[in-house]
């Protein structure tokens, strides 16, 4: 008996290190894939593309430039091209992997990145290097929630775009002394996690701000963490009134229509995200929501909880472009909020040609590009400081 015991767990062993090694190799086959991609292919696919452009097509190209298009074009690559789901460990590990090169070379000069200490609550600081505790609790903070479909994703995959808010803020607040410091949580993924247990944890992570004494707390997210912020900000309102309430809310191109119910009124060719990998997140990660929670997977269908999205102080901010496969979903959306009484409180800024999530993917790409993400980080410092 006790010889079978050890020789099942010998087999067991063998089998666990067989399958991390396949693992690391699947992940270094698909690296080495799109990097070959990157600097054969899919130059040789925008020269093309430019030799035989329209007048539509060139106005992308000098609004968003080559290195942009190149970067959109690799960042589509393992999932369009060899068709890794979005949910697969190696996509999960590409994301850790651009988080560990962001922490390293690209964060901004005057700011720092520290781990969260709460062992409740993981998470991502990004603060200013002179702040100190006295300091913090009289800033403001921004809890950003990571996009990613509720399926992948990483908070270090910010890095580089916090540490540029951060930057930009604390320069435009320098006089009045207030600072501004991001907290981006690390929520459990499906479909290995729930739904709710997101939303959960996510509550739990502002009952953490809360705790530590921020008085001035406000909410972001991008695609599927625009999702969750508008979430967040409406539960906090239904169900947490007792709670300190969001001062206000910022979302970049917002996940609120994850079926994509309606499509956009052109193709959106030069988009990251295509229709069917909205909806296949959308599909993933709506069978893990309850029955209390499936009404809050599509915003885009709230109806009577439209105006509990807005916070009352600062409002509700929206960032997002016409060329992005989720433009039709977020334009009805914004439209809805207008027929609320808090129509007064919502603020939109919608850029032509840039992709999906471009506040964040233009910065590390450069060129042209990365003046859009700068102006879009530039507006969200003015709402926030206002």
């Amino acid at each position: 008996m006790l010889q079978d015991m050890i020789k099942n767990q010998k087999v067991f062993g063998k089998q666990t290190a067989m399958k991390r090694i396949m693992s690391w190799l699947r992940l270094a086959f698909a690296l080495a894939a799109t990097a070959l991609y990157g600097v054969t292919i899919a130059p040789l696919q925008t020269i093309v593309t430019i030799a035989s452009a329209d007048a539509e097509t060139r106005d992308y190209f000098a609004h968003v430039g080559l290195r942009a298009h190149l970067g959109c074009l690799m960042i589509r690559f393992p999932t369009s091209a060899l068709r890794i789901p979005w949910h697969s460990p190696i996509i999960r590990a590409l994301f850790r992997i651009v988080a560990i090169v962001e922490r390293k070379f690209f964060v901004a000069r005057g700011t720092r990145i520290v781990d969260s200490t709460d062992e409740r609550v993981k998470g991502i600081w990004t603060q200013s290097d002179e702040e100190n505790r006295a300091r913090a609790l009289s800033s403001h903070v921004l809890m950003y929630i990571h996009g990613g479909g509720f399926v992948t994703g990483h908070p270090g995959f910010y890095t580089g775009m916090a540490s540029t808010m951060v930057a930009k803020f604390n320069e435009r607040m320098k006089l009045s002394g207030e600072t501004l410091a991001i907290f981006c949580p690390e929520y459990p993924l499906c479909p290995e996690n729930s739904f709710d247990e997101i939303l959960a944890s996510l509550v739990d992570s502002y009952k953490m701000l809360v705790a530590l004494g921020y008085t001035k707390i406000s909410i972001a997210g991008d695609s599927a963490g625009g999702n969750a912020a508008l979430n967040l900000v409406s539960i906090l309102s239904m169900d947490y009134g007792y709670l300190l309430q969001p001062y206000s809310a910022v979302i970049f191109s917002p996940w609120v229509d994850p079926f994509v119910t309606y499509l956009p009124p052109e193709p959106c060719p030069f988009d990251i995200m295509t229709v069917q990998d909205s909806r296949f997140c959308a599909a993933v990660f709506s069978k893990t929501a309850s029955l209390n929670t499936y009404f809050r997977v599509s915003p885009i269908q709230w109806e009577k909880t439209f105006s509990s999205c807005v916070p009352k102080s600062g409002g509700l901010l929206c960032i997002y472009s016409e060329a992005e496969v989720l433009y039709a979903g977020i334009y009805v959306f914004l439209q809805e909020l207008q027929n609320t009484p808090c129509s007064d409180k919502v603020f939109a800024k919608c850029f032509p040609h840039a992709c999906h999530c471009f506040h964040v993917g233009y910065l590390l790409f450069g060129g042209h590009g990365k003046r859009l993400s700068l102006e879009a980080l530039d507006d969200t410092v003015e709402f926030l400081s206002t």
